[in-house]
């Protein structure tokens, strides 16, 4: 009889920790870049390029 006690009050004990638990709260979204930002970073990588092609054409024409 103790032992079913015993037991009735660990399993009482467990379900009460797991309910206090809950489910896990969703991640909050993650902030989206700033359109500016996006398009500022859109500009650098073209002039970029540009930069490369320019440097393809002077070394084809032997300029460099």
């Amino acid at each position: 009889m103790k032992k079913i006690a015993i037991s009735l009050l660990a399993v009482s004990f467990a379900s009460i920790v797991l309910a206090s638990c809950g489910p896990p709260r969703p991640h909050p979204p993650r902030p989206r870049l700033p359109r500016r930002v996006a398009v500022e970073h859109i500009q650098v990588i073209n002039f970029a390029e540009a930069n490369m092609q320019a440097v393809n054409v002077e070394s084809e024409q032997g300029k460099l």
